[in-house]
């Protein structure tokens, strides 16, 4: 513990607070005869706060919580001195306050910092980095961000992030509320940023920046979810209803029943152009292209259903060069969503298709494992197996064809 004067002060500022309403709770840091105060991003009851103990008087697991929460602070503060005397640095409230905030010691490296020289590097590599990759490392930074300011935080010393650091981020995923949505996001989610949070950890030790990964000796849990798709009559009705005649639902219906027929991704559909379509000699279109998420080739046949699509937006085609009309993934999922409820069919976003196509349209029809696995564009069939576990009335029509032909030798 450091020898020079310090004082941490946890108090409500209730300067512009009448009756019960709740105050802000703010820390108060003395130093260096000078102060630096923060607000904790916590309002309380006044009648709640014991000013001697400079505590939440705990009736709740919360409140109790809260207090833990102080202690921890007061901990962190006791830390930051100590190593800002190690460090040589002058301790005043500012030098305390701005680390405690975030902000980099003279020579540190922070880890929103480091995060923006990553991105930067993987941008800089296109044939290694798709677009949506670097989307996914952005919207990490993003919730960094936002972990940060909900502790009254801007940034921290890289080599200071810890496994507590990583807990508290894990927690701040899965139980912050998105302001659209209105809820949490999945446990599945929630490891997709963490998982990109890990890489660029790794890259780190790599680089000699930090010595010892926080994400070591933990074990991401990925959350089994059963795959949605349309089973035959959904289709038929999905294809057969008038949408009101509205030309932008027919549009979305149109994007997605492709996806349906040729089991591609949005961003593949998006992305298909004139020259990606090539007929051979029987009059057969095929689709040859790379896939967007992955960078792996596909060239499949175009089922007829889906050339009829293809054909109906010809001057679309010749227009923009364009396969089909182009509509982001989340405008078409805001209309799909209009779609099943007009049609009364169970709600559905466009990666639906997808899984209708490899079930419904593919192995429902008896095709096999294999082939399936070549039209997805997986490159092993392991990849595709979670499709054969939901195939259920292909598994009862194999049950009667074989209990027709045992009835007959027996």
């Amino acid at each position: 513990m450091t020898d020079t004067f310090y004082s941490i002060k946890f108090f409500l500022n209730t300067r512009n607070v009448e009756g019960e309403e709740k105050a802000p709770l703010c820390m108060r840091i003395i130093a260096g005869r000078k102060k630096a105060e923060l607000f904790l991003n916590q309002l309380i009851e006044p009648k709640s706060w014991d000013e001697r103990k400079e505590r939440v008087i705990a009736k709740t697991l919360a409140e109790a919580h809260l207090n833990h929460q102080l202690v921890d602070i007061e901990n962190r503060i006791h830390k930051i001195c100590q190593e800002l005397e190690e460090e040589g640095i002058v301790l005043n409230a500012k030098n305390i306050m701005d680390v405690y905030r975030g902000k980099k010691l003279p020579g540190k490296m922070t880890l929103l910092k480091f995060v923006d020289q990553f991105i930067a590097e993987i941008e800089a590599k296109p044939l290694e980095y798709k677009a949506p990759t670097i989307a996914h490392y952005h919207t990490t930074r993003m919730h960094l961000v936002n972990y940060f300011k909900s502790h009254g935080k801007e940034d921290m010393v890289l080599d200071k992030f810890r496994r507590a650091d990583v807990d508290g981020f894990e927690h701040y995923l899965l139980t912050s509320i998105h302001p659209v949505l209105n809820k949490a996001m999945s446990r599945n989610s929630a490891n997709r940023y963490l998982k990109h949070l890990k890489t660029m950890l790794k890259n780190a030790i790599r680089k000699e920046v930090i010595k010892r990964n926080p994400f070591s000796g933990i074990k991401l849990k990925t959350v089994a979810t059963n795959k949605v798709f349309l089973d035959a009559d959904e289709i038929r009705a999905l294809v057969t209803h008038p949408l009101g005649d509205n030309e932008s639902l027919k549009r979305a219906r149109d994007i997605f029943l492709f996806s349906v027929y040729t089991g591609l991704r949005h961003s593949d559909v998006l992305s298909l152009k004139s020259e990606n379509i090539r007929k051979d000699e029987s009059g057969r279109l095929w689709i040859v292209t790379e896939q967007v998420k992955t960078n792996d080739p596909i060239q499949v046949p175009m089922l007829e259903p889906a050339r009829a699509i293809y054909d109906k937006y010809e001057k679309n085609r010749l227009a923009t060069g364009y396969v089909l009309p182009r509509r982001c993934n989340q405008a078409v999922n805001t209309s799909l969503k209009v779609i099943a409820r007009l049609v009364g069919i169970r709600p559905i976003t466009h990666h639906c298709a997808r899984h209708t196509f490899a079930t419904t349209v593919l192995l429902e029809n008896g095709v096999d494992l294999k082939t399936v696995s070549r039209y997805l564009g997986h490159k092993s069939v392991k990849s595709t197996e979670v499709y054969a576990k939901i195939t259920k009335h292909r598994l009862e029509e194999v049950a009667r064809e074989i209990e027709s032909k045992l009835s007959g030798r027996i």
